[in-house]
């Protein structure tokens, strides 16, 4: 559900949407905006509980924003993107295969959180890093691909 609301905050780019890779940077957008919303929401949840505090809460904000923050931006991006080749080529169903891509990078994104997570609970640092790592690993390749095909296609439209 949460890639099909992130997707709608990307429509907001649909009347000067020109190429697919218009749709890659609404798609960020509308991610990074999400992020921001959802990182300020763990931010003041955090300070709620007891004993965490304004420096734990500060801890969620900086967590969050190096791993999340990528993982927002890249799936909705391919989400964009998906948009964006639905209404260029006016078939509407065109955005359901990147719908699913998306959905599936947030849910692998998850899975190593919540593995990294339940190995801290568990006291077992070397787990919850190793878990960790791999989420944030998925969140950073997945906005270098991004990335990388926004570079690709400035490039060969300059020449």
């Amino acid at each position: 559900m949460e890639e099909a609301a992130k997707g709608v905050g990307a429509t907001a780019g649909r009347p000067q949407t020109q190429s697919k890779t218009d749709g890659l940077v609404y798609g960020a957008a509308a991610g990074l905006g999400f992020s921001a919303t959802e990182n300020l929401v763990y931010a003041l949840a955090a300070l709620l509980v007891p004993g965490v505090g304004p420096s734990g809460s500060l801890v969620v904000v900086a967590v969050r924003s190096f791993s999340s923050t990528f993982l927002h931006a890249s799936s909705t991006a391919v989400m964009g993107y998906g948009l964006a080749k639905s209404w260029l080529s006016g078939r509407p169903r065109a955005v359901f295969p990147f719908y699913i891509v998306a959905v599936a990078m947030h849910a692998t994104f998850n899975l190593f959180s919540t593995l990294a997570d339940d190995a801290a609970q568990q006291n077992n640092p070397a787990g919850a890093a190793v878990a960790f790592l791999a989420a944030v690993s998925l969140a950073i390749v997945a906005i270098s691909v991004v990335r990388l095909k926004l570079v690709t296609r400035r490039s060969s439209a300059s020449r």
